[in-house]
């Protein structure tokens, strides 16, 4: 059985910061938000809820965030196992180690470019925002070596 291990963090909408973890998280109501320390730029500051939504922690807070690398998360395992965060043994999870979280992921990158007979779909490692003002004067185009018209 593997543990679940924390892979990265995600601001999302509001005041809310997800966790990911290697494997999805089972559904707690039981977390105790005081096992959780939320940092900004060094301060600590409080923390309002913390709950697994669709197999991610979700701690919502009080904080405007302009810089993600500013957040850091501390998690204290609870001696109370029933607040603790873990994975269902159905997923091969156990209970996730005391850890501390912060945004350690480099710019998105392209992980996998998939090619059918015109296209190009090119694969990042994590989601990005729908924009409706991408220009393709903004990419170039090279086939080994020799720019091509997009």
């Amino acid at each position: 059985m593997s543990k679940p291990v924390y892979t990265r963090l995600q601001m999302l909408l509001g005041t809310k910061i997800a966790l990911h973890f290697s494997i999805p998280l089972d559904a707690n109501t039981n977390i105790d938000k005081n096992d959780f320390q939320f940092f900004l730029g060094g301060v600590n500051k409080t923390i309002n809820s913390v709950s697994i939504v669709s197999g991610y922690l979700i701690i919502d807070h009080s904080e405007t965030i302009t810089n993600p690398k500013l957040i850091k998360v501390n998690y204290t395992k609870n001696a109370d196992t029933s607040k603790n965060i873990g994975a269902p043994s159905t997923n091969g999870g156990g209970m996730v180690d005391s850890f501390s979280a912060v945004d350690n992921i480099p710019p998105r990158v392209v992980q996998q470019i998939v090619k059918t007979d015109s296209n190009l779909e090119l694969v990042f490692d994590d989601y990005i925002v729908d924009n409706s003002n991408v220009d393709k004067n903004d990419f170039e185009l090279k086939i080994s070596n020799v720019s091509q018209s997009i």
